[in-house]
Order: C-alpha cells, then structure tokens, then sequence
C-alpha cells in the first residue's frame, strides 16, 4: 500500500492549518503556496476534509479554513480516512464478507491483526505532533 498524493497533500494541508490555527482563517491560497500543492488539487481536498468534519470553512471577505479541533486532537488516521475512504490493506477486509474464502482462509486472521496494528500506529500520531509552532510541539500549545 502506498499513500496516494492526495493523502499526502491532505497531511500537508492539515499540519499548516495546524501551525496557523490561532491566527483566524486561513486561504486556501496561501496553503497552496506554503506547501506546493496546485489550488484545484487542494480545494477538492478541502472538500472532503470539510465533509468528514475536520475543518469548517467559512465564506466571504474573513472566511477561510478552521480546524474543527484542536491540532493534538486530530489523527493521521482521520485525515488519511478521510480523503483516501476505508483503509483496507486487502479487499478481504473492506466487510464481514468481502471474500467468499474469508472463513477458511489461513491468512484472514493475519490480515486482521496487521491491519488493527496499522490503523492503531497511524491513530498514535497527531497533526499537532507534527506542526511545530513557536519552537514548540502543538500538542503542548493547543
């Protein structure tokens, strides 16, 4: 499995709107340019992280981005479900059963450990952990 580039410029996103987040609104202009990700690009992903409740964004003259929590509250885990769907490192484990071999596969219960493992290590890490604002870690400032 590999990370998508739109998963990619969905944590990128969301770590500048983590070290911007006490400064009011941010432009999805000013994201794009920070972190070099094309404007169209980003606004599709706004969309998305808008849509599962990550960010709010607000219309008009003083609207923007806002993180919807705190940057320490914020997951890998949430942001990369949330523009990439399900995470599932085989189809077997989209849904109770996805495969008609589930029940007398060998691998099935391994699957199941290695994706529980894999989802609990991106869960571990917050964008906060990852955004450094003032020299300091913004699971501290936030």
């Amino acid at each position: 499995m590999q990370l998508s580039r739109q998963g990619d410029y969905a944590i990128r996103a969301m770590i500048d709107l983590a070290q911007h987040h006490d400064k009011g609104p941010i432009h999805t202009e000013d994201i794009a340019k920070r972190q070099d990700i094309p404007k169209m690009y980003l606004s599709k992903i706004i969309q998305a992280l808008a849509k599962t409740g990550l960010i709010r964004t607000v219309r008009g003259n003083k609207g923007g981005i806002f993180l919807n929590k705190k940057p320490a509250k914020i997951t890998l885990f949430e942001v990369i479900e949330a523009v990439e769907g399900q995470i599932a490192l085989n189809e077997c484990l989209r849904y109770q059963g996805a495969c008609s071999r589930q029940a007398i596969c060998d691998v099935y219960p391994a699957w199941v450990k290695i994706q529980e493992a894999f989802k609990a290590e991106l869960s571990k890490h917050t964008i906060g952990k990852f955004a450094k604002q003032n020299g300091k870690d913004t699971n501290e400032a936030a």
